[in-house]
């Protein structure tokens, strides 16, 4: 599962679009939005707003929503940054955030391979204006929201990604602009987080799936042409029904034996799988 935090509605716009995700509730200064692959919190700008939505949504990780580990979660904040190290719509991955009030720094666990840019990032409690900062990149978030994921997930699944937007005038650009920057990076963005979701899904499964009910919901996959969001909802659902100690290896040889017919014809086939190991779809 893929968790989000931004500031902004433009900022999270892309990814609620991309992910087919659906308001699901709001709080005072918050709205909520949830799909079959991802979560998503709009937080309103500024460090109190950012870690309590952080606290909120982090809270939906529990053996209820994910039975027996937290491995295949990624927590990513993404929004907009000043910077004037950076050209503007350049993304930046963030390898050391710096909370300005207390003065502590926080140090992710850079993922291998990423392909982005690095930068250090300064979180402040307001806009600011500087020819110079000790810092790559300055925003309201950023800092505050690490420092908040740090108490439900490890270091290396939190990322902080940071779309440079201006160089330290943000009333210089407007919001059509601010939108634009962030339109052209997502792509690139939301292509790195579904790989990187998908190796910590495997290894998450590779944790709690034996190797047998591994093979039996891939032969499912193949033969039901079950696409990825399709498939995180049978992992879940697998992972449900496993912690209540119901056999899965049987149904799942089922329905892969009952596949190859096709698109349409797997349809039902997935319908009557999923109903099998969620009783409360029955």
């Amino acid at each position: 599962m893929i968790y989000f935090c931004a500031a902004l509605f433009l900022e999270a716009r892309p990814f609620i679009e991309r992910y087919q995700l659906q308001k699901t509730s709001a709080l005072k200064n918050m709205q909520i939005f949830q799909g079959p692959a991802a979560s998503l919190i709009i937080s309103g700008a500024g460090p109190t707003r950012a870690a309590a939505a952080v606290a909120h949504l982090l809270t939906l990780i529990s053996p209820e929503h994910c039975p027996g580990n937290n491995l295949g979660h990624l927590f990513v904040n993404v929004g907009l940054a000043g910077s004037i190290v950076f050209p503007q719509g350049e993304i930046v991955l963030c390898h050391k955030l710096t909370n300005t009030f207390t003065g502590y720094d926080f140090y992710p666990e850079i993922p291998f391979g990423h392909g982005f840019r690095e930068g250090a990032l300064g979180s402040f409690g307001h806009s600011i204006r500087a020819e110079s900062l000790p810092y790559d990149l300055a925003d309201m978030e950023g800092a505050f929201v690490f420092e908040a994921a740090e108490f439900f997930l490890p270091l290396h699944q939190i990322v902080c990604l940071k779309v440079v937007s201006d160089q330290f005038a943000p009333r210089d650009v407007s919001a059509e602009t601010a939108a634009a920057v962030m339109r052209r990076a997502a792509d690139p963005i939301a292509a790195w987080i579904d790989r990187e979701t998908a190796r910590l899904d495997g290894a998450a499964n590779r944790f709690f799936f034996s190797p047998e009910e591994l093979e039996a919901m891939e032969r499912v996959r193949q033969n039901l042409f079950l696409t990825r969001a399709m498939c995180l909802a049978l992992e879940k659902a697998c992972q449900k029904a496993k912690s209540r100690e119901e056999n899965i290896l049987s149904v799942l040889a089922e329905a892969a034996g009952s596949g190859r017919g096709g698109k349409n014809a797997s349809k039902p086939i997935y319908a009557r799988l999923m109903r099998q190991l969620s009783p409360t779809q029955k």
